[in-house]
């Protein structure tokens, strides 16, 4: 299963803001307008500006806040728990260079230890 991508929004769909700062700080938010680049997200965080073609606010300093759809924000989790069953669950760490980095084999190799797991639970 791919990334999600962004897909058509409308106003008044419900998003997540991502903050900029290190914590990752996320906000529930709904759009508020939408124009041929940028998107206006208001929520009880703030409001933002995104840009549409990177979902970012176009920061040019540090992190840049960033907008996800709700099935954006599901993959990511999907992501990170397979890195959590890969690494911390197998203790295996592949590098960034690692073709076991990418995400749809991080996702491969977590189902398989699982389903390993199943029939040898002694492991």
């Amino acid at each position: 299963m791919p990334k999600p991508e962004l897909g058509p929004l409308a106003v008044g769909d419900q998003v997540t803001v991502i903050s900029n700062n290190n914590a990752g700080d996320r906000y529930p938010a709904s759009v508020v307008k939408i124009g041929r680049a940028w998107v206006d997200l208001a929520g009880p965080g703030g409001s933002w500006r995104m840009r549409l073609d990177t979902q970012e606010d176009g920061s040019r300093h540090g992190h840049p806040a960033r907008f996800a759809t709700a099935e954006q924000v599901a993959w990511a989790q999907r992501i990170a728990d397979a890195r959590q069953v890969v690494v911390t669950g197998a203790k295996l760490h592949p590098g960034t260079d690692s073709p076991w980095a990418r995400e749809d084999r991080l996702l491969a190799l977590a189902a398989f230890l699982a389903a390993y797991d199943a029939e040898h639970p002694t492991r």
